[in-house]
Protein backbone atom coordinates (compact mmCIF):
# COMPACT_ATOMS: atom_id res chain seq x y z
CA UNK A 1 0.00 0.00 0.00
CA UNK A 2 1.45 3.35 -1.09
CA UNK A 3 0.26 6.87 -0.22
CA UNK A 4 -1.99 7.90 -3.14
CA UNK A 5 -0.95 11.51 -2.83
CA UNK A 6 2.81 11.09 -3.28
CA UNK A 7 2.97 12.01 -6.94
CA UNK A 8 0.45 14.83 -6.49
CA UNK A 9 2.75 16.37 -3.89
CA UNK A 10 5.66 15.95 -6.26
CA UNK A 11 3.80 17.84 -9.01
CA UNK A 12 2.83 20.67 -6.62
CA UNK A 13 6.45 21.24 -5.73
CA UNK A 14 7.56 21.13 -9.37
CA UNK A 15 4.95 23.76 -10.29
CA UNK A 16 6.31 26.00 -7.50
CA UNK A 17 9.86 25.43 -8.70
CA UNK A 18 9.06 26.28 -12.32
CA UNK A 19 7.09 29.37 -11.36
CA UNK A 20 10.17 30.69 -9.59
CA UNK A 21 12.47 29.82 -12.46
CA UNK A 22 14.70 27.76 -10.20
CA UNK A 23 16.64 24.74 -11.40
CA UNK A 24 17.98 23.45 -8.09
CA UNK A 25 14.71 23.45 -6.13
CA UNK A 26 13.03 25.58 -3.52
CA UNK A 27 13.98 26.58 0.00
CA UNK A 28 11.83 25.67 2.99
CA UNK A 29 11.02 28.85 4.93
CA UNK A 30 8.56 27.20 7.34
CA UNK A 31 7.60 23.61 8.23
CA UNK A 32 4.61 22.62 10.37
CA UNK A 33 2.64 19.44 11.25
CA UNK A 34 -1.13 18.99 11.27
CA UNK A 35 -3.52 16.14 12.07
CA UNK A 36 -1.37 14.40 14.66
CA UNK A 37 -3.04 13.41 17.92
CA UNK A 38 -0.77 10.86 19.59
CA UNK A 39 2.42 11.21 17.55
CA UNK A 40 4.77 14.04 18.52
CA UNK A 41 5.15 16.81 15.93
CA UNK A 42 8.89 17.16 16.53
CA UNK A 43 9.29 13.41 15.94
CA UNK A 44 7.32 13.66 12.68
CA UNK A 45 9.51 16.52 11.38
CA UNK A 46 12.71 14.72 12.37
CA UNK A 47 11.70 11.47 10.64
CA UNK A 48 10.60 13.26 7.48
CA UNK A 49 14.16 14.44 6.86
CA UNK A 50 12.92 17.92 5.99
CA UNK A 51 14.14 21.02 7.84
CA UNK A 52 13.79 24.79 7.65
CA UNK A 53 16.46 26.37 5.43
CA UNK A 54 16.85 23.24 3.33
CA UNK A 55 16.69 23.55 -0.46
CA UNK A 56 14.57 20.66 -1.71
CA UNK A 57 13.50 18.96 -4.91
CA UNK A 58 10.61 16.66 -5.75
CA UNK A 59 12.74 13.68 -4.77
CA UNK A 60 13.13 15.06 -1.24
CA UNK A 61 9.35 15.24 -0.90
CA UNK A 62 9.03 11.62 -2.05
CA UNK A 63 11.70 10.50 0.41
CA UNK A 64 10.03 12.40 3.26
CA UNK A 65 6.72 10.63 2.64
CA UNK A 66 8.44 7.25 2.39
CA UNK A 67 10.29 7.88 5.66
CA UNK A 68 7.09 8.73 7.49
CA UNK A 69 5.26 5.79 5.94
CA UNK A 70 7.87 3.39 7.30
CA UNK A 71 6.96 4.42 10.85
CA UNK A 72 3.72 2.46 10.49
CA UNK A 73 1.77 5.10 12.43
CA UNK A 74 -0.24 6.81 9.68
CA UNK A 75 -2.99 5.82 7.26
CA UNK A 76 -2.60 9.01 5.24
CA UNK A 77 0.35 11.39 4.71
CA UNK A 78 0.38 14.59 2.66
CA UNK A 79 3.01 17.28 2.27
CA UNK A 80 1.23 20.40 1.06
CA UNK A 81 2.21 23.88 0.02
CA UNK A 82 0.84 26.22 2.68
CA UNK A 83 2.25 29.52 1.36
CA UNK A 84 4.73 30.70 -1.26
CA UNK A 85 6.93 33.77 -0.78
CA UNK A 86 9.82 35.25 -2.72
CA UNK A 87 12.46 33.44 -0.66
CA UNK A 88 10.80 30.02 -0.62
CA UNK A 89 7.82 28.05 0.61
CA UNK A 90 5.98 27.17 3.78
CA UNK A 91 5.11 23.43 3.90
CA UNK A 92 2.74 21.53 6.14
CA UNK A 93 2.97 17.80 6.83
CA UNK A 94 -0.60 16.54 7.20
CA UNK A 95 -1.03 13.10 8.73
CA UNK A 96 -3.92 10.86 9.66
CA UNK A 97 -2.98 8.44 12.42
CA UNK A 98 -4.05 4.85 12.74
CA UNK A 99 -6.11 4.48 15.92
CA UNK A 100 -4.61 2.81 18.96
CA UNK A 101 -6.23 -0.12 20.73
CA UNK A 102 -8.14 0.67 23.90
CA UNK A 103 -9.50 -2.84 24.48
CA UNK A 104 -10.65 -6.05 22.79
CA UNK A 105 -14.22 -7.29 23.03
CA UNK A 106 -15.13 -10.87 22.11
CA UNK A 107 -18.74 -11.94 21.60
CA UNK A 108 -20.39 -15.25 20.70
CA UNK A 109 -17.71 -17.60 21.98
CA UNK A 110 -18.84 -20.57 24.07
CA UNK A 111 -16.54 -23.41 23.06
CA UNK A 112 -13.26 -21.49 23.46
CA UNK A 113 -12.47 -19.33 26.47
CA UNK A 114 -12.00 -15.60 26.02
CA UNK A 115 -8.46 -15.70 27.47
CA UNK A 116 -7.44 -18.35 24.93
CA UNK A 117 -8.87 -16.28 22.09
CA UNK A 118 -7.05 -13.14 23.28
CA UNK A 119 -3.83 -15.13 23.37
CA UNK A 120 -4.41 -16.10 19.72
CA UNK A 121 -5.25 -12.49 18.75
CA UNK A 122 -1.83 -11.34 20.04
CA UNK A 123 -2.68 -7.68 20.50
CA UNK A 124 -1.90 -5.42 23.44
CA UNK A 125 -3.77 -2.37 24.71
CA UNK A 126 -2.26 0.83 23.32
CA UNK A 127 -0.75 -0.67 20.18
CA UNK A 128 -1.31 0.88 16.75
CA UNK A 129 -4.21 -0.77 14.90
CA UNK A 130 -2.98 -1.42 11.37
CA UNK A 131 -5.48 -2.95 8.90
CA UNK A 132 -3.28 -5.90 7.98
CA UNK A 133 -2.63 -6.74 11.63
CA UNK A 134 -6.39 -6.81 12.27
CA UNK A 135 -6.78 -9.22 9.34
CA UNK A 136 -4.01 -11.43 10.72
CA UNK A 137 -5.68 -11.46 14.14
CA UNK A 138 -8.96 -12.55 12.56
CA UNK A 139 -7.13 -15.30 10.67
CA UNK A 140 -5.51 -16.57 13.88
CA UNK A 141 -8.89 -16.78 15.63
CA UNK A 142 -10.32 -18.63 12.65
CA UNK A 143 -7.38 -21.06 12.65
CA UNK A 144 -7.87 -21.74 16.37
CA UNK A 145 -11.46 -22.78 15.74
CA UNK A 146 -10.38 -24.98 12.83
CA UNK A 147 -7.81 -26.72 15.03
CA UNK A 148 -10.58 -27.59 17.49
CA UNK A 149 -12.88 -28.97 14.82
CA UNK A 150 -15.15 -25.94 14.26
CA UNK A 151 -14.43 -25.59 10.59
CA UNK A 152 -17.65 -23.72 9.88
CA UNK A 153 -16.99 -20.98 12.44
CA UNK A 154 -17.14 -17.41 11.14
CA UNK A 155 -15.31 -14.42 12.61
CA UNK A 156 -16.26 -10.80 11.96
CA UNK A 157 -14.09 -7.96 13.24
CA UNK A 158 -15.39 -4.43 13.78
CA UNK A 159 -13.63 -1.28 14.96
CA UNK A 160 -15.43 1.33 17.05
CA UNK A 161 -14.16 4.74 18.09
CA UNK A 162 -13.67 5.02 21.81
CA UNK A 163 -14.76 7.97 23.93
CA UNK A 164 -11.06 8.54 24.45
CA UNK A 165 -9.45 10.47 21.63
CA UNK A 166 -7.25 8.43 19.32
CA UNK A 167 -8.34 5.09 20.78
CA UNK A 168 -10.55 2.37 19.27
CA UNK A 169 -12.34 -0.74 20.49
CA UNK A 170 -11.72 -3.92 18.49
CA UNK A 171 -14.73 -6.23 18.56
CA UNK A 172 -14.63 -9.88 17.46
CA UNK A 173 -18.10 -11.29 16.69
CA UNK A 174 -17.96 -15.07 16.45
CA UNK A 175 -20.50 -17.56 15.16
CA UNK A 176 -18.98 -20.87 16.22
CA UNK A 177 -21.38 -23.06 14.27
CA UNK A 178 -21.62 -26.77 14.91
CA UNK A 179 -18.66 -29.05 15.35
CA UNK A 180 -18.18 -30.97 12.15
CA UNK A 181 -17.93 -34.77 12.42
CA UNK A 182 -15.85 -36.91 10.07
CA UNK A 183 -18.26 -38.73 7.77
CA UNK A 184 -15.70 -40.55 5.62
CA UNK A 185 -11.97 -41.02 5.09
CA UNK A 186 -11.02 -42.06 1.56
CA UNK A 187 -7.62 -43.00 0.14
CA UNK A 188 -6.52 -42.64 -3.47
CA UNK A 189 -3.47 -44.20 -5.14
CA UNK A 190 -3.08 -47.08 -2.64
CA UNK A 191 -2.60 -50.43 -4.35
CA UNK A 192 -0.72 -52.52 -1.79
CA UNK A 193 -2.84 -51.71 1.29
CA UNK A 194 -6.63 -51.52 1.51
CA UNK A 195 -8.37 -48.48 2.98
CA UNK A 196 -9.25 -50.42 6.15
CA UNK A 197 -5.58 -51.07 6.92
CA UNK A 198 -4.61 -47.44 6.29
CA UNK A 199 -7.43 -46.08 8.46
CA UNK A 200 -5.95 -47.99 11.41
CA UNK A 201 -2.75 -45.95 11.06
CA UNK A 202 -4.74 -42.77 11.77
CA UNK A 203 -4.76 -43.17 15.55
CA UNK A 204 -6.84 -40.12 16.47
CA UNK A 205 -8.65 -39.23 13.26
CA UNK A 206 -11.65 -41.57 12.97
CA UNK A 207 -14.94 -41.69 11.11
CA UNK A 208 -18.02 -40.84 13.17
CA UNK A 209 -19.76 -43.98 14.44
CA UNK A 210 -22.24 -44.67 17.22
CA UNK A 211 -19.51 -46.16 19.43
CA UNK A 212 -16.96 -43.37 18.92
CA UNK A 213 -16.74 -39.68 18.24
CA UNK A 214 -15.65 -38.50 14.82
CA UNK A 215 -14.40 -35.09 15.96
CA UNK A 216 -11.83 -33.44 13.72
CA UNK A 217 -8.83 -31.70 15.25
CA UNK A 218 -6.23 -30.23 12.93
CA UNK A 219 -3.20 -30.91 15.12
CA UNK A 220 -4.21 -34.55 15.65
CA UNK A 221 -4.89 -34.96 11.92
CA UNK A 222 -1.44 -33.57 11.04
CA UNK A 223 0.12 -36.02 13.50
CA UNK A 224 -1.85 -38.88 11.97
CA UNK A 225 -0.62 -38.02 8.49
CA UNK A 226 2.92 -38.35 9.86
CA UNK A 227 1.94 -41.72 11.35
CA UNK A 228 0.65 -42.83 7.96
CA UNK A 229 3.87 -41.78 6.21
CA UNK A 230 5.95 -43.57 8.88
CA UNK A 231 3.85 -46.73 8.46
CA UNK A 232 4.72 -46.90 4.77
CA UNK A 233 8.43 -46.22 5.33
CA UNK A 234 8.57 -48.86 8.08
CA UNK A 235 6.85 -51.36 5.77
CA UNK A 236 9.42 -51.22 3.00
CA UNK A 237 7.96 -48.35 0.98
CA UNK A 238 10.97 -46.09 1.31
CA UNK A 239 9.85 -43.68 -1.42
CA UNK A 240 6.18 -43.47 -0.39
CA UNK A 241 4.67 -39.99 -0.33
CA UNK A 242 1.46 -38.32 0.72
CA UNK A 243 0.85 -36.20 -2.35
CA UNK A 244 -1.89 -34.15 -0.78
CA UNK A 245 -5.24 -34.17 0.95
CA UNK A 246 -8.55 -32.35 0.70
CA UNK A 247 -11.60 -31.72 2.86
CA UNK A 248 -15.19 -31.41 1.66
CA UNK A 249 -18.55 -31.33 3.42
CA UNK A 250 -21.78 -33.23 3.18
CA UNK A 251 -24.84 -31.40 1.85
CA UNK A 252 -26.19 -30.71 5.34
CA UNK A 253 -22.79 -29.34 6.47
CA UNK A 254 -22.79 -31.71 9.42
CA UNK A 255 -20.22 -34.14 8.05
CA UNK A 256 -16.72 -33.90 6.64
CA UNK A 257 -15.15 -36.02 3.92
CA UNK A 258 -11.38 -36.43 3.99
CA UNK A 259 -9.56 -37.53 0.83
CA UNK A 260 -5.89 -38.53 1.06
CA UNK A 261 -3.83 -38.97 -2.10
CA UNK A 262 -0.88 -41.39 -1.99
CA UNK A 263 2.05 -42.56 -4.05
CA UNK A 264 3.28 -45.85 -2.67
CA UNK A 265 6.28 -46.57 -4.90
CA UNK A 266 8.18 -49.87 -4.76
CA UNK A 267 8.66 -52.06 -1.70
CA UNK A 268 12.33 -52.43 -0.70
CA UNK A 269 14.33 -55.06 1.16
CA UNK A 270 17.68 -54.84 2.94
CA UNK A 271 20.50 -56.30 0.85
CA UNK A 272 24.13 -56.95 1.72
CA UNK A 273 25.63 -55.11 4.71
CA UNK A 274 29.29 -54.00 4.67
CA UNK A 275 31.60 -51.96 6.94
CA UNK A 276 34.54 -49.61 6.60
CA UNK A 277 36.73 -47.76 9.11
CA UNK A 278 35.93 -49.70 12.31
CA UNK A 279 39.00 -50.54 14.40
CA UNK A 280 37.72 -50.17 17.97
CA UNK A 281 34.99 -52.79 17.49
CA UNK A 282 35.03 -55.86 15.27
CA UNK A 283 32.54 -56.23 12.42
CA UNK A 284 30.85 -59.04 14.36
CA UNK A 285 30.34 -56.75 17.38
CA UNK A 286 28.80 -54.08 15.19
CA UNK A 287 26.53 -56.56 13.40
CA UNK A 288 25.08 -57.64 16.76
CA UNK A 289 23.82 -54.07 17.22
CA UNK A 290 21.79 -54.09 14.00
CA UNK A 291 18.00 -54.11 14.22
CA UNK A 292 17.74 -55.74 10.77
CA UNK A 293 19.44 -58.35 8.63
CA UNK A 294 19.85 -59.11 4.94
CA UNK A 295 16.53 -60.01 3.34
CA UNK A 296 14.33 -58.13 5.83
CA UNK A 297 11.72 -55.68 4.60
CA UNK A 298 13.17 -52.16 4.66
CA UNK A 299 12.17 -50.47 7.91
CA UNK A 300 13.05 -46.79 8.36
CA UNK A 301 12.47 -46.86 12.13
CA UNK A 302 14.77 -49.85 12.70
CA UNK A 303 17.35 -48.33 10.36
CA UNK A 304 17.38 -45.02 12.27
CA UNK A 305 17.45 -46.79 15.64
CA UNK A 306 20.49 -48.78 14.53
CA UNK A 307 22.44 -45.72 13.41
CA UNK A 308 21.35 -43.11 15.94
CA UNK A 309 21.30 -45.19 19.10
CA UNK A 310 22.64 -48.74 18.91
CA UNK A 311 25.86 -48.06 17.01
CA UNK A 312 26.27 -44.53 18.31
CA UNK A 313 25.90 -45.49 21.98
CA UNK A 314 28.39 -48.32 21.52
CA UNK A 315 31.07 -45.73 20.71
CA UNK A 316 29.83 -43.11 23.18
CA UNK A 317 30.08 -45.58 26.04
CA UNK A 318 33.76 -45.97 25.19
CA UNK A 319 34.37 -42.22 25.21
CA UNK A 320 34.29 -41.75 21.42
CA UNK A 321 31.61 -39.09 21.53
CA UNK A 322 32.65 -37.47 18.23
CA UNK A 323 32.33 -40.77 16.34
CA UNK A 324 30.24 -40.68 13.15
CA UNK A 325 28.37 -43.63 11.64
CA UNK A 326 27.63 -42.84 8.00
CA UNK A 327 25.27 -45.30 6.25
CA UNK A 328 25.27 -45.38 2.45
CA UNK A 329 22.09 -46.80 0.91
CA UNK A 330 23.05 -48.34 -2.43
CA UNK A 331 20.15 -49.49 -4.66
CA UNK A 332 20.71 -52.79 -6.42
CA UNK A 333 18.04 -54.24 -8.67
CA UNK A 334 14.49 -52.91 -8.44
CA UNK A 335 13.74 -53.62 -4.79
CA UNK A 336 16.99 -54.07 -2.83
CA UNK A 337 19.17 -51.65 -0.88
CA UNK A 338 22.70 -52.65 0.05
CA UNK A 339 23.90 -50.86 3.19
CA UNK A 340 27.52 -49.78 3.54
CA UNK A 341 28.50 -48.29 6.92
CA UNK A 342 31.37 -45.83 6.93
CA UNK A 343 32.74 -45.39 10.47
CA UNK A 344 34.74 -42.34 11.53
CA UNK A 345 35.82 -43.12 15.08
CA UNK A 346 37.56 -39.91 16.13
CA UNK A 347 39.29 -39.57 19.51
CA UNK A 348 38.60 -41.00 22.93
CA UNK A 349 37.39 -38.34 25.41
CA UNK A 350 38.06 -38.28 29.13
CA UNK A 351 36.31 -36.38 31.89
CA UNK A 352 38.23 -33.24 32.85
CA UNK A 353 36.16 -31.56 35.59
CA UNK A 354 32.67 -31.96 37.02
CA UNK A 355 30.74 -28.85 38.05
CA UNK A 356 27.58 -28.81 40.20
CA UNK A 357 25.12 -25.95 39.64
CA UNK A 358 21.83 -24.90 41.19
CA UNK A 359 22.11 -26.46 44.66
CA UNK A 360 21.32 -23.95 47.38
CA UNK A 361 20.40 -26.24 50.30
CA UNK A 362 22.05 -29.54 49.41
CA UNK A 363 25.80 -29.76 49.97
CA UNK A 364 27.87 -30.41 46.86
CA UNK A 365 29.61 -33.44 48.37
CA UNK A 366 26.22 -35.15 48.76
CA UNK A 367 25.72 -34.94 45.00
CA UNK A 368 29.31 -35.83 44.07
CA UNK A 369 29.39 -39.05 46.08
CA UNK A 370 26.54 -40.43 43.96
CA UNK A 371 28.61 -40.08 40.80
CA UNK A 372 30.23 -43.25 39.43
CA UNK A 373 31.87 -41.14 36.70
CA UNK A 374 34.94 -39.31 38.06
CA UNK A 375 37.46 -36.79 36.66
CA UNK A 376 40.10 -38.68 34.69
CA UNK A 377 37.70 -41.48 33.69
CA UNK A 378 36.94 -42.24 30.07
CA UNK A 379 33.67 -40.47 29.28
CA UNK A 380 30.86 -43.03 29.35
CA UNK A 381 27.26 -42.14 28.59
CA UNK A 382 25.89 -45.16 30.47
CA UNK A 383 27.82 -44.14 33.57
CA UNK A 384 26.50 -40.60 33.21
CA UNK A 385 22.94 -41.95 33.09
CA UNK A 386 23.59 -44.11 36.14
CA UNK A 387 25.14 -41.19 38.05
CA UNK A 388 22.18 -38.94 37.31
CA UNK A 389 19.77 -41.67 38.41
CA UNK A 390 21.69 -42.06 41.64
CA UNK A 391 21.33 -38.33 42.30
CA UNK A 392 17.63 -38.52 41.45
CA UNK A 393 17.08 -41.35 43.94
CA UNK A 394 18.10 -38.96 46.71
CA UNK A 395 14.66 -37.40 46.15
CA UNK A 396 16.01 -33.91 46.83
CA UNK A 397 15.61 -32.56 43.30
CA UNK A 398 12.75 -31.89 40.90
CA UNK A 399 14.99 -31.64 37.87
CA UNK A 400 18.49 -32.90 36.98
CA UNK A 401 20.18 -31.78 33.75
CA UNK A 402 23.65 -33.07 32.83
CA UNK A 403 25.44 -30.98 30.20
CA UNK A 404 28.64 -31.80 28.34
CA UNK A 405 31.21 -29.24 27.14
CA UNK A 406 34.29 -30.22 25.12
CA UNK A 407 37.34 -28.33 26.40
CA UNK A 408 39.93 -29.89 24.07
CA UNK A 409 40.23 -32.58 21.41
CA UNK A 410 40.13 -35.32 24.04
CA UNK A 411 38.56 -33.86 27.22
CA UNK A 412 35.10 -32.77 28.33
CA UNK A 413 33.76 -30.94 31.36
CA UNK A 414 30.47 -32.07 32.89
CA UNK A 415 27.97 -29.55 34.25
CA UNK A 416 25.30 -31.02 36.51
CA UNK A 417 22.47 -28.54 36.96
CA UNK A 418 19.95 -29.41 39.66
CA UNK A 419 16.71 -27.81 40.81
CA UNK A 420 15.93 -28.52 44.42
CA UNK A 421 12.55 -30.08 44.98
CA UNK A 422 9.55 -27.86 45.60
CA UNK A 423 6.74 -30.32 44.80
CA UNK A 424 6.28 -34.07 44.59
CA UNK A 425 6.56 -34.04 40.83
CA UNK A 426 9.93 -35.00 39.36
CA UNK A 427 11.04 -33.99 35.87
CA UNK A 428 14.00 -35.61 34.18
CA UNK A 429 15.78 -33.95 31.27
CA UNK A 430 17.80 -35.45 28.42
CA UNK A 431 21.54 -34.98 28.30
CA UNK A 432 22.43 -31.89 26.27
CA UNK A 433 25.71 -30.73 24.82
CA UNK A 434 27.39 -27.35 25.18
CA UNK A 435 29.74 -26.11 22.51
CA UNK A 436 30.24 -27.28 18.94
CA UNK A 437 32.74 -29.49 17.18
CA UNK A 438 32.23 -29.60 13.41
CA UNK A 439 31.31 -32.91 11.82
CA UNK A 440 29.34 -34.16 8.85
CA UNK A 441 25.69 -33.12 9.06
CA UNK A 442 22.58 -35.26 8.78
CA UNK A 443 21.25 -35.80 5.32
CA UNK A 444 24.21 -34.64 3.20
CA UNK A 445 24.14 -35.94 -0.38
CA UNK A 446 25.54 -39.42 -0.94
CA UNK A 447 28.15 -39.34 -3.74
CA UNK A 448 27.83 -43.03 -4.55
CA UNK A 449 24.10 -43.72 -4.25
CA UNK A 450 20.65 -42.25 -4.75
CA UNK A 451 19.97 -42.19 -1.01
CA UNK A 452 21.37 -39.91 1.66
CA UNK A 453 24.35 -39.95 3.96
CA UNK A 454 23.30 -39.85 7.59
CA UNK A 455 25.87 -39.14 10.29
CA UNK A 456 25.76 -38.39 13.98
CA UNK A 457 27.16 -34.85 14.28
CA UNK A 458 28.72 -33.62 17.50
CA UNK A 459 26.48 -30.54 17.52
CA UNK A 460 23.77 -31.45 20.01
CA UNK A 461 24.83 -35.08 19.77
CA UNK A 462 23.94 -35.95 23.34
CA UNK A 463 20.72 -33.99 23.17
CA UNK A 464 19.46 -35.58 19.96
CA UNK A 465 20.73 -39.14 20.31
CA UNK A 466 21.24 -40.04 23.94
CA UNK A 467 18.18 -39.88 26.16
CA UNK A 468 19.09 -39.80 29.80
CA UNK A 469 15.87 -41.38 31.02
CA UNK A 470 14.46 -43.39 28.11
Amino acid sequence: MKPKYLWASFLILMMVTLSQGQEKGVRIIGLSVAGNRMADGVMIKANSGLRVGQEISGEDIQNAIRNLWKLGLFSDIQIQLEKEVADGVFLVIKVKEYPRLEKIEIKGNKKIKTDELKEAIKMEDGQVLKPWEIKNARRRVRSLYEEKGYLLATVEVKTFDSEKEGLSILQFNIDEGRKVKIASIRFHGNEYYEDKKLKKQLKKTKEDRWWRSGDFKQDEYDEDLENLAAFYKNSGFRDAQILGDSISYTEDKKGMNIDIFLQEGDRYYFGKISWEGNTLFSTEELIRKLEFKEGDVYDQEKFDLTVNENLGNLYYDRGYIAASIIPHEIPTGKDTLNIHFEVIEGNEFKVNKIYIEGNTKTKEKVIRREFTLKPGDTFNVSQLRLSARNVNILNYFSNITPNVMPVSDDKVDLYIKVEEKQTDQVQMSPVTARGTVSSAAWGSPCPTCSGTVSTSAWTGILEDIIVLFP
